[in-house]
């Protein structure tokens, strides 16, 4: 899965749009445009502890290859956290979806 084509999570991601990348450029401490990266980072060790969040939205054309509509926050904690094998996810897909989930 891939965040959102947006400035921020591609900047984050080192352009790759992947919550893996984020989260080593984040270990790394690296920021993007200069914002700090303590939310992901509180919320990593929030769910490290036990927290649930609500489920992720994930939209795309086909399941294996799926962009986060809301959840950014979330989905970088989770990336965080070596991506726990229980996460709660929300997915719809759509033949045309591909025209917008790039």
């Amino acid at each position: 899965m891939r965040y959102l084509d947006y400035p921020y999570w591609v900047e984050l991601s080192g352009g790759s749009r992947r919550p893996a990348d984020a989260a080593a450029r984040i270990k790394a401490g690296l920021r993007a445009f200069d914002v700090p990266n303590e939310p992901f980072v509180d919320a990593a060790h929030a769910f490290i502890r036990g927290e649930r969040f609500p489920p992720l939205i994930l939209v795309g054309e086909r399941q294996d290859n799926l962009v986060c509509l809301e959840g950014h926050l979330r989905l970088t904690a989770y990336a965080l956290a070596g991506f726990p094998a229980d996460i709660e996810c929300l997915i719809g897909t759509a033949p045309a979806m591909g025209r917008w989930a790039r």
